[in-house]
């Protein structure tokens, strides 16, 4: 699938179809990146899975303190990932290699091919 997988959309993930379902919903994050790797999300993994299939994908996960928003485009030559963080919550990002801990705000990550 080239172009971008968003929620409420229809969308193809390792070859299967899916709309709305909670398998769908699973993979979206897991092709975003975004891991709570605590029970309160304090604590989560940010390392998005960058398919050759995919031009881009975004996501928003609910947390109780927030929404974290991951969003990552790959266009002429250069990874880019763009990163919204709630106050109250640490985020491990692992993007092309590039390992960063940040705390809450807006983030922008961008890499060679």
């Amino acid at each position: 699938l080239l172009g971008d997988i968003k929620k409420g959309k229809f969308y193809i993930v390792k070859g299967v179809p899916m709309y709305d379902s909670y398998a769908g919903e699973l993979s979206l994050s897991y092709i975003a990146g975004i891991k709570p790797t605590d029970g309160g999300f304090k604590q989560v993994e940010i390392k998005p899975y960058m398919p050759d299939t995919l031009l881009s994908c975004s996501d928003t996960m609910s947390t109780p303190y927030g929404d974290i928003e991951v969003k990552w485009v790959r266009r002429y030559g250069k990874k880019t990932l763009y990163l919204t963080v709630p106050f109250g919550v640490t985020a491990h990002v692992d993007f092309c290699g590039e390992k960063k801990t940040v705390k809450y705000g807006s983030y922008i990550f961008a890499s060679e091919e």
